[in-house]
């Protein structure tokens, strides 16, 4: 399912540029948000990392190592992908995204840094108030790098996606718990091991009336090895 969505936004993604107003003022605008709320997040990573190893707090220099840490792999993943897929921009050539035709639109790497260095952010601090400022900046640059036509919307989608993972995978492998943060989870639940099991939810299956259990129980109640009364649920 999640492949066929990825697949109908690639597909709408010329529709939806067209519909992004064409006002040179607006699309600036946007770019300049995007670039500066990029750049926003790129500069609270260091400084934390710098303010942390100067005032020996632990928790905001790993705070800043891991946001760079996963900007990084994010960026450079993303520029990977741009030389594989060499899809243009929405505002060269015939503004359809067709892909293997000399570009760097997909995906975003504004996104995805954004989205690295928020993700890793917003776990260090989960506070309401932290996640909120992180991720909506974070929002901010994918949406603007949109409405900037720099970007088609799947491009953003997937720059944001690749710097979540990113910003995910780092913090999980690197993450000291100790020094407080919030514990970030599996994608998916585990289903190994031992689980209580709830009666409520239990029953007893169905068995045909011919089958040979039957007979046996008959022979069982017989022999006096089991109860007559258990012939009652037949």
């Amino acid at each position: 399912r999640r492949s066929s969505d990825l697949a109908a936004l690639i597909a709408s993604d010329s529709w939806l540029a067209k519909q992004v107003p064409n006002k040179p003022s607006q699309l600036k605008h946007s770019k300049d948000i995007s670039n500066y709320g990029a750049l926003s997040l790129v500069g609270v990573g260091g400084g934390a990392f710098l303010f942390g190893a100067v005032s020996h707090n632990d928790h905001l220099s790993e705070a800043g190592l891991l946001s760079g840490e996963a900007a990084i792999n994010a960026t450079a993943a993303s520029y990977l992908f741009k030389e594989i897929t060499q899809r243009p921009r929405p505002y060269q050539g015939n503004s359809n995204g067709t892909f293997f035709q000399g570009g760097s639109s997909f995906p975003s790497e504004h996104s995805a840094a954004a989205w690295a260095i928020a993700s890793v952010w917003a776990h260090e601090y989960p506070g309401k108030l932290s996640q909120t400022l992180a991720y909506g900046l974070a929002s901010a640059v994918t949406l603007t790098r949109v409405t900037g036509q720099q970007h088609f919307a799947s491009d953003a989608a997937i720059g944001s996606l690749l710097g979540w993972y990113f910003g995910r995978q780092v913090y999980r492998a690197h993450h000291d718990p100790e020094i407080g943060g919030a514990p970030w989870g599996n994608l998916l639940p585990e289903n190994t091991g031992e689980k209580t099991r709830n009666p409520e939810n239990m029953g007893s299956p169905y068995v045909p009336l011919d089958s040979w259990v039957y007979p046996l129980l008959d022979r069982m109640a017989a022999l006096g090895y089991m109860q007559p009364g258990y012939e009652g649920m037949r």
